[in-house]
């Protein structure tokens, strides 16, 4: 990416993997994950892991989105991994908009514990424009079909 984007010299680039801990965050069956998650397999998830900046990290646009497909994948909740300033004015739109669809799971440090909630979710989310190098002309995206 920064020798595509950004014209950087590929031999001013080092490559330094991230130490992701590969026994722990295993894949695993969905329903144990579930099961492990307190979660109900029947259902599907939608997974958001972050701090709650939504300056940065704009959770309330994530909810706002999920809102207006409720009525189309009402099987399909959102849950929500972090802490942060805006925790509480983020719980306030969830309940305002999509109640009872979003769960706010506070801090979770425990990596078994992450790892039972990325194998149950369909997807992580990730709503930030300035993160994980979006496009250049970075747009709103099209909620992917879940059906």
């Amino acid at each position: 990416m920064l020798t595509l984007r950004y014209g950087v010299s590929r031999a001013r680039i080092a490559v330094i993997l991230t130490p992701i801990d590969t026994a722990t965050f295993d894949l695993r069956d969905r329903s144990a994950a579930c099961s492990a998650a307190g979660l109900d397999a029947s259902r599907r998830y939608l997974l958001f892991v972050g701090r709650l900046d939504d300056r940065v990290k704009r959770v309330s646009a994530l909810i706002r989105v999920f809102s207006s497909l409720l009525s189309h994948h009402p099987c399909v909740d959102l849950l929500i991994v972090g802490e942060g300033p805006d925790c509480g004015t983020l719980e306030r739109l969830a309940d305002e908009v999509a109640p009872g669809r979003v769960r706010f799971l506070g801090w979770i440090g425990d990596p078994a514990s992450l790892a039972n909630l990325y194998n149950a979710a369909e997807c992580l989310v990730l709503p930030s424009l300035s993160e994980g190098f979006p496009p250049l002309s970075a747009r709103p995206c099209h909620a992917a079909h879940l059906s």
